[in-house]
């Protein structure tokens, strides 16, 4: 997204380093010209759903970002998740996996209701990932004798 069009959403950068981190603003799905996204689907019964198109915009500009601060997604350790409606989790997920197939970042997921600033906004996130030149590793975190969230989720119990 235009650095031109995110400044009319949000008065913030994309991303900010602090030490080995990248944190990164809330990604809204909106277009390059200020116009939400929408689903280029003739139905909502096929294709790509709304929050599904939605979600794609927001992660490839999460991809975007994180790239622009010499970093990417495979670095990333946590996202946090907005949805306006809980029913809009097993699409979002669809797409959420095929960023993120092989390692998953821990991730917290929210419904908070139609309450985004920008109206019809199904969904917004933001994320912390390792900086591309950190010394530190990434590293997924198991909890013993609890089920294990990939199956369902597909997220890891931390990382």
């Amino acid at each position: 997204m235009a650095d031109s069009v995110r400044a009319g959403v949000l008065p913030a950068p994309a991303t900010r380093r602090s030490g080995d981190f990248i944190h990164t603003s809330s990604f809204f799905p909106i277009e390059e010209d200020g116009a939400l996204v929408t689903s280029d689907s003739p139905s909502p019964y096929v294709g790509e759903s709304l929050v599904g198109a939605q979600t794609r915009s927001c992660l490839e500009q999460m991809t975007d970002a994180l790239a622009g601060a010499g970093t990417s997604l495979d670095s990333t350790l946590r996202v946090e998740v907005h949805l306006a409606d809980p029913s809009d989790f097993c699409e979002f997920k669809v797409v959420w996996k095929e960023f993120f197939s092989d390692s998953p970042p821990a991730r917290k997921t929210i419904a908070v209701g139609d309450e985004h600033i920008i109206p019809g906004c199904r969904l917004n996130l933001h994320a912390v990932a390792l900086a591309g030149d950190s010394s530190l590793t990434r590293e997924v975190v198991t909890a013993d004798g609890v089920p294990d969230p990939m199956d369902a989720e597909h997220v890891p119990h931390g990382v």
